[in-house]
C-alpha cells in the first residue's frame, strides 16, 4: 500500500466521521484546501447521508416553529409560511 493510498483512506475516514475539511487539511499538512480535495473523495452514499442530515434538521426546525406558533398568538404559520398577527390578536395584546 502506498503513502498516497494511506492519505486517501485517512482523509476519507475523517470526513465520513464528520471531521470538517479544514481540520483534515491541517492534519494532512496541506497548505491549500485544493490539495486536500484531491485526497477527499466521498461516495454517493455519504453525500446522500449528508443531505439527509440537513433535511432532518430543517424538518425539526419547521416542527418547532409550528409548535411555537400554535402556542403564541404573536406568530402564525399558514400554508404560505409566516403570516402577520391579525388585527384581533393585536387588539387583544393592546388590552
Amino acid at each position: 500500500m502506498s503513502t498516497q493510498n494511506l492519505k486517501h483512506t485517512f482523509a476519507n475516514q475523517l470526513l465520513k466521521s464528520g471531521v470538517d475539511l479544514r481540520t483534515v487539511q491541517e492534519l494532512l499538512g496541506h497548505k491549500t484546501i485544493n490539495m486536500t480535495l484531491r485526497y477527499a473523495h466521498l461516495s454517493e452514499a455519504h453525500k446522500k447521508e449528508a443531505v439527509k442530515v440537513l433535511e432532518n434538521k430543517i424538518c425539526h426546525i419547521l416542527v418547532t416553529v409550528k409548535i411555537v406558533s400554535s402556542k403564541n398568538p404573536y406568530f402564525s404559520m399558514g400554508d404560505e409560511g409566516f403570516e402577520p398577527p391579525t388585527s384581533s390578536v393585536l387588539k387583544e395584546v393592546q388590552k
